[in-house]
């Protein structure tokens, strides 16, 4: 929902990207009894909050959401273009 959302308005992906954060975090935190995670959704979320804050010109943002992505267990080029 988020990345379809990021491709009609920025805004829109930005901030659901960061509720699939926030919700992948507490999975991860306290994953659900014989339940298979996907542990890439933090950082994928992250990702694309990075890529919604640079198509709004604000690099400073894009930049600590490509950080907080590579925190989460993101592979570094998954986030060029973005650092």
């Amino acid at each position: 929902l988020a990345d379809v959302s990021a491709r009609l308005d920025p805004r829109d992906g930005l901030f659901l990207a960061l509720e699939a954060a926030k919700v992948a975090a507490e999975v991860r935190a306290n994953p659900p009894p014989r339940e298979v995670i996907d542990t890439r959704m933090e950082w994928c979320s992250f990702r694309l909050a990075a890529a919604c804050a640079k198509q709004m010109k604000n690099d400073d943002q894009a930049h600590q959401f490509a950080q907080r992505g590579l925190a989460a267990g993101g592979p570094k080029e998954a986030f060029d273009g973005l650092l």
